[in-house]
């Protein structure tokens, strides 16, 4: 085998090497990403980081429920988001929006509490 054959067998592997180097780091990172999201999704809120964001919410009163069971801190932040959106509601149409934030986790008993209480204070 000649020197030129030798090196042209050689660059062949190398550049063999460097295509299966850039398929491994593009699956790397891809899974870097999906394991990012899944660190998110399951990372559990303390008691103590419920209390905090309850009360940089002014949601107190949800702090209870929040600790019933483990819950994702991302998970905490989305009840908290409705809640405020529930009350925001609750308030344009002059209802109480507290009978609302406890079926927040229940679509159809949101909605028959939301109905009654428009109906019962006169808003049609």
């Amino acid at each position: 085998m000649t020197t030129q054959s030798t090196l042209a067998k050689l660059n062949s592997q190398l550049a063999t090497a460097e295509r299966a180097s850039a398929a491994f780091k593009a699956e790397l990172k891809k899974l870097q990403a999906i394991e990012q999201e899944l660190r998110q999704e399951y990372d559990l809120a303390t008691k103590d980081d419920i209390l905090k964001l309850c009360i940089a919410n002014s949601e107190d009163d949800l702090f209870v429920a929040l600790c019933q069971r483990p819950i994702p801190r991302k998970a905490v932040k989305e009840k908290l988001k409705l809640a405020r959106e529930l009350r925001d509601i609750a308030q344009a149409a002059g209802i109480d929006a507290s009978p609302l934030i406890q079926h927040m986790d229940n679509p159809a008993q949101l909605l028959k509490t939301a109905i009654t209480a428009a109906k019962t204070s006169g808003y049609h």
